[in-house]
């Protein structure tokens, strides 16, 4: 980790309402994945890290958020929000193929779909479409959305998604406005 987080990388984690972008701060530990049975050196900071960034367009610095009605977004489902001015729309699509009740940290109940076939699309206000996530099949897990906000100051949203295929994965997603492509 120490060779390969050289040079200006960003710590990007919550903070209240808001993102923080701040320079990145860390150490590393060793150990031993059990399940894999392999040694593993882990890289930690001071943060509860959503991901680690290095690009020259971003700088350190604090972000709002913008506030979407749930996070998880299932097929059929649609949010509504604006970003700089414009309106926007997420569309979950896919095939919900079984549905159960669960126990959430928290201790609340919330339902779980086994989905198939997913995709994550953004329109914007001239009704151009951008997937955001597509993917065929996720094992006991589904997206998240952890940011939806400015981060290159072009009026419009970049993404940080939670896209694990399998419960056992990690996988975090930032997906900038200036990158996304028409369908």
């Amino acid at each position: 980790p120490d060779s390969l987080l050289r040079g200006d990388w960003l710590d990007v984690y919550h903070q209240g309402n808001n993102l923080h972008l701040a320079p990145l701060q860390y150490t590393t530990s060793t150990g031993f994945d059990e399940c894999a049975g392999i040694k593993t050196k882990a890289v930690e900071t001071k943060n509860k890290t959503l991901l680690l960034l290095r690009h020259a367009g971003l700088k350190s610095g604090s972000y709002p958020s913008i506030a979407l009605a749930n996070d998880k977004i299932w097929p059929n489902e649609k949010q509504d929000f604006t970003c700089g001015g414009s309106r926007y729309s997420l569309v979950g699509k896919g095939d919900i193929q079984e549905s159960f009740t669960v126990s959430e940290d928290n201790g609340k109940e919330s339902i779980f779909h086994v989905v198939a076939n997913y995709s994550l699309t953004l329109t914007d206000a001239a009704g151009r479409a951008f997937t955001l996530v597509a993917e065929e099949s996720f094992q006991d897990t589904f997206i998240k959305v952890l940011f939806v906000g400015d981060l290159d100051g072009d009026n419009r949203p970049d993404f940080i998604i939670s896209v694990p295929r399998g419960y056992e994965e990690e996988r975090v997603l930032w997906i900038p406005s200036r990158e996304m492509t028409e369908q």
